[in-house]
């Protein structure tokens, strides 16, 4: 089952990506929260791939990057024991009535179970750095 068949709403990721969403392997995790309304886990993610052919707006404006706002509802049995500044790893996610999702590498350690999951927001950014920065 692919990650994208989890989320409650894919259509977005889809049709950017022309129905080949990309992997969650080599992500970089640029945020991370957690309200207690909910529960609810955010993680906004930069992808590791950029789309062959973006919204024309992401093409003019000169973007190479696209962020992914995750939003996670009803989290359950949560563990988060290590984060860096620049966290890169391979995020997966699974469903089988509940959503299970984990994040790990030798910067971050983070599982939970969530009642559903969706994307509240996909963006896009012009990364100018030499470095590895999804």
């Amino acid at each position: 089952m692919s990650w994208i068949s989890v989320l409650d709403n894919p259509e977005g990721i889809l049709r950017i990506y022309r129905n080949s969403p990309p992997s969650l392997r080599g992500v970089r995790i640029r945020e991370f929260s957690m309200s207690r309304s909910g529960p609810t886990m955010r993680l906004l993610i930069g992808l590791s791939k950029f789309p062959d052919n973006p919204p024309m707006k992401w093409w003019r404006e000169g973007f190479n990057r696209v962020l992914l706002d995750l939003h996670f509802v009803e989290v359950d049995d949560f563990s988060f024991t290590r984060f860096s500044p620049v966290s890169f790893c391979d995020f997966e996610m699974s469903k089988e009535g509940t959503v299970r999702f984990s994040a790990k590498s030798d910067s971050m350690d983070l599982h939970g179970v969530a009642y559903a999951a969706y994307v509240a927001r996909i963006s896009a950014y012009a990364d100018t750095s030499t470095q590895r920065s999804p």
